[in-house]
């Protein structure tokens, strides 16, 4: 099997993965679950588990590792007949039910040596966060691996597995850090402390998931064949990220992060181990081209902005912003005036099909009875998206 470029590249030094790893913990994932699933892939004694658990300790939160090498599914939850109510339990370790309480990491080690029907067993429990019938949504969940060709009985990841996390690039660290390391170790120094460990403002985090979210509709209107993939041209150990709606929303999700600690760099390479180099790189250049305004204050009419012609895609960005905003707020005076700005493209109208058709699902019980506002001279356009919803002529 070909050697991974990115590991030859060390694409991912320790200073960044050890950030990345950091954030991908402390943020919100999908459903509502703590943390971002990721695997961090690299040769043995790269200090993989050794970083990882010292982010732990950090971040004030316990890390269990567990190792799927040597174990089987039935140690995840083992099932038990319920005889009075003819039902089968599926019960956990009491290790499992400690984690949850603390709310800490589990760490799922030698990952690539771990059996397919392990694997299988895994899946539930990183994108679900379920054991057996314990929910661990409050459990952050990470994964280390080596390339499979150097993997003690090396198995490569299923492509579902691979899809439900970001993955990170390492190498051995350099002989000076290592040397570094292990004197204040010997010493009985505080090593933990020389880690940079950022700590996510879940307020900022909030704000500019908004705002991402707005910028990747434009994006994903402008192309939409980003998800077509040919799977089998995938391989594993070399280039395990690749896109799809799960893969882009975990990335989205890690790219807000890194924009929430000013390090635009650092979300665009999170985006990468989510979706690869090249899609992150265009999503990233995007970003700075539509240079997206305050859609607050857009919206409450606080500051002015005029379409450029010649910016179909900032205009098509800010006007998502608008009703990204409006639809937030669920105020009808907002409702209405992010149908009034809609009126900015003129003739141009297709540029307003997406925020309109966005404006157009608010169901009509979210307004308590009253009408949805009207849809101003875009109507016409939007018709097709109304459905079932009131719209006031």
């Amino acid at each position: 099997m070909a050697k991974s470029n990115r590991i030859a590249t060390n694409r991912n030094n320790t200073e960044n993965w050890v950030k990345m790893a950091s954030l991908l913990v402390q943020i919100d994932g999908t459903g509502g679950v703590q943390g971002v699933p990721f695997c961090v892939w690299g040769p043995p004694a790269a200090a993989k588990s050794a970083k990882l658990k010292a982010i732990g300790r950090v971040l004030g939160k316990k890390v269990k590792v567990f190792l799927g090498s040597s174990a089987e599914p039935t140690d995840l939850a083992i099932p038990v007949p319920d005889l009075e109510r003819g039902t089968v339990r599926r019960l956990v370790q009491s290790w499992a039910k400690d984690l949850k309480e603390e709310g800490g990491i589990l760490f799922l080690d030698e990952a690539s040596s771990s059996p397919p029907a392990m694997q299988a067993a895994l899946m539930s429990v990183t994108h679900d966060r379920m054991m057996g019938d314990e929910d661990i949504s409050n459990v952050a969940v990470v994964m280390a691996a080596n390339p499979v060709d150097i993997a003690a009985g090396g198995n490569e990841i299923a492509l579902p597995m691979l899809n439900r996390m970001l993955h990170m690039f390492v190498q051995t660290p350099p002989a000076k850090e290592v040397g570094q390391y292990l004197s204040g170790e010997f010493a009985g120094n505080d090593t933990d402390s020389q880690l940079k460990v950022p700590v996510l403002d879940p307020d900022r985090y909030k704000r500019e998931l908004f705002r991402v979210g707005v910028i990747q509709q434009a994006f994903l209107s402008r192309k939409s064949g980003v998800f077509e993939v040919d799977l089998k041209g995938i391989v594993p150990s070399i280039e395990p990220a690749f896109p799809s709606p799960r893969s882009w929303e975990l990335g989205m999700r890690a790219f807000a992060a890194g924009v929430a600690v000013d390090d635009v760099e650092l979300a665009t390479e999170m985006l990468a181990c989510a979706v690869g180099d090249g899609v992150a790189g265009e999503f990233s250049a995007f970003r700075t081209a539509v240079d997206l305004p305050d859609t607050e204050a857009l919206l409450d009419g606080r500051i002015k902005w005029t379409p450029d012609p010649a910016r179909a895609d900032r205009t098509m960005t800010v006007l998502l912003g608008v009703a990204a905003e409006a639809i937030r707020r669920m105020k009808e005076t907002d409702i209405e005036r992010a149908w009034d700005l809609l009126t900015v493209v003129g003739d141009a109208k297709d540029l307003a099909i997406p925020a309109a058709e966005n404006l157009t699902t608010i169901r009509t019980a979210q307004f308590k009875g009253k009408k949805v506002p009207k849809m101003g001279p875009v109507e016409a356009r939007v018709k097709i998206a109304i459905g079932q919803y009131m719209v006031r002529e």
